[in-house]
């Protein structure tokens, strides 16, 4: 149980490391931590977008337009080939700050356009929008988590699908004028990104238990407010925005999927296992990076780094055999080495 002072001195790291003026860990005030991550992001949000010249409407609030894109599967697996049984282990990457590296994009506010002409509706790259889509299921090479059942799919994965020509056609499309579009998370994304680079390892506020707290803190901070809180029925303020989050999401998992692509077309092979940015590929050794995996060793945002790696215990094959669930379980317990 942290003391009470080591709480108080993580909570002054914080502000440090979120100035109202300057850089990180330049003085004066700065954020306070509120009741948890996700209303401390709109805390933050308040802080930085008060100062833009360019702000949301005061009656701004989506809560009254159907957004119907619904949260994709976080998690998916497959049987090992009979080559991957053969390799006896296995090496995970995750992907630095996935949803913050997509926060920075043209998002939409006020209503928008309902265009139901099928067939004659065109996706347009970088422009807010929800799309009804008509995919083509048979792709095997596909990550199935990125198909929506109902067929919704937000701006950046359906531009995804368009370049991989997966799209059948376009049914109807939920689309933001682009006088209403704007990087309202711009400002907000830049604060959270030099917060967490002060407070790395190699950062000046990073160098002690504080300075790692403060960290584990803002991650749950930017996690929780672009993953979770932006559509949250607990959510009370002009900021319940479901289409940003699905866009925020949306491109993440779009350049995931591209990166996997580049992957595979170079090296052939393919995870059997993902779990949000977090993806396991069989290997030869726990030292063994696939070719196209290119760490970075300052964890820089949208980059691959570890995330594990172990032996491939029979538990684990049994479980991606069964199809059924605890094939994360298993593998969280198998990780041997960082």
């Amino acid at each position: 149980m942290p003391s009470d002072k080591f709480v108080r001195d993580v909570a002054d790291r914080i502000e440090a490391a979120f100035p109202v003026d300057g850089r990180p860990g330049s003085g004066g005030t700065g954020l306070v931590w509120a009741e948890g991550p996700g209303r401390t992001g709109y805390r933050l949000f308040r802080q930085k977008q008060g100062r833009a010249p360019r702000r949301l409407p005061p009656e701004e609030r989506i809560s009254d337009v159907p957004c119907p894109w619904k949260m994709p599967r976080q998690e998916w697996h497959r049987p090992l080939t009979l080559d991957e049984r053969t390799l006896g282990c296995f090496t995970s990457f995750d992907v630095n700050g996935a949803y913050l590296a997509a926060a920075s994009q043209p998002l939409g506010t006020g209503r928008p356009e309902h265009l139901s002409d099928a067939g004659r509706i065109k996706i347009r790259k970088n422009v807010p929008a929800i799309y009804r889509l008509d995919v083509d299921p048979t792709v095997p090479d596909l990550l199935p988590m990125l198909f929506a059942p109902n067929g919704q799919y937000a701006g950046p994965v359906a531009w995804y699908l368009q370049e991989r020509g997966l799209v059948r056609r376009v049914e109807e499309t939920l689309i933001w004028p682009l006088t209403d579009a704007y990087s309202w998370l711009d400002r907000w994304y830049k604060a959270t990104r030099d917060a967490r680079t002060w407070l790395l390892p190699t950062g000046a506020g990073g160098q002690d238990d504080t300075g790692r707290a403060a960290l584990d803190a803002v991650k749950a901070l930017y996690t929780t407010f672009l993953g979770g809180w932006m559509a949250s029925t607990k959510n009370p303020t002009e900021v319940y925005r479901p289409d940003w989050r699905a866009h925020t999401v949306s491109r993440a998992a779009a350049n995931q999927a591209r990166a996997l692509d580049k992957l595979r077309e170079q090296t052939g092979r393919t995870p059997f296992a993902v779990r949000v940015d977090a993806v396991y590929f069989a290997a030869d050794s726990t030292d063994d990076v696939p070719a196209g995996i290119e760490l970075s060793t300052s964890k820089q945002l949208g980059k691959w780094k570890r995330n594990g790696s172990g032996l491939l215990a029979p538990d684990v094959v049994a479980a991606l055999d069964s199809g059924m669930g605890g094939v994360h379980a298993a593998l969280r317990q198998a990780v041997t080495g960082e």
